[in-house]
């Protein structure tokens, strides 16, 4: 069972910062309902969300307790996976920017930039090369490409039907460019 957590900008007790949004089980939720509840999540005051008041309580505690917590989160399995997440997915695409190389609690990050005049998209994988190899990141950044080259795209191109908007895509594999990096 995965758990993405989407990296988002906020405004947290009067700073700006990045809030986590946890979305277990993302690929049984289907592309409309997930876009609902990444925007709802923008919109939304961090105290009106169970784990946003979570996050700020725990961010006053003092520094040795949220240590403690961090070192159970991160070594507990099951806290690992429902706290932080299994990956993580950011971007500043709305910036016209990339990531580089990303430092992260998470074991491997996902990443894109902005899509360019053909509709190609960059997509990084920043991963910790302790938990699994090189070689599995490959894989994985294949897999993605022919998941969005095929079933996502399909989906995509039945929301613009219904939403009556044109979309324009080429279905070539490997047009995603895909960027494994370790930090």
């Amino acid at each position: 069972e995965s758990t993405a957590c989407i990296l988002q900008e906020r405004e947290i007790l009067g700073d700006i910062g990045l809030f986590p949004l946890r979305i277990r089980k993302p690929d049984d939720i289907p592309l409309a309902e997930l876009t609902k509840m990444i925007r709802r999540a923008a919109d939304a005051s961090i105290d009106d969300s169970p784990f946003g008041r979570v996050v700020v309580a725990v961010s006053r505690l003092p520094l040795p307790f949220r240590r403690l917590l961090w070192s159970l989160c991160l070594n507990v399995p099951r806290l690992r996976r429902h706290g932080l997440g299994t990956y993580g997915i950011s971007s500043v695409a709305r910036w016209h920017s990339e990531l580089g190389t990303s430092r992260t609690p998470l074991s491997c990050l996902l990443s894109y930039g902005p899509a360019d005049s053909e509709g190609k998209v960059r997509v990084r994988l920043s991963f910790d090369h302790r938990v699994f190899d090189g070689a599995l990141a490959g894989r994985v950044l294949s897999r993605l490409d022919q998941v969005l080259s095929s079933s996502i795209l399909a989906e995509l191109h039945e929301l613009a039907k219904l939403e009556g908007h044109f979309v324009k895509t080429s279905t070539t594999p490997g047009e995603h460019r895909p960027d494994a990096s370790q930090p």
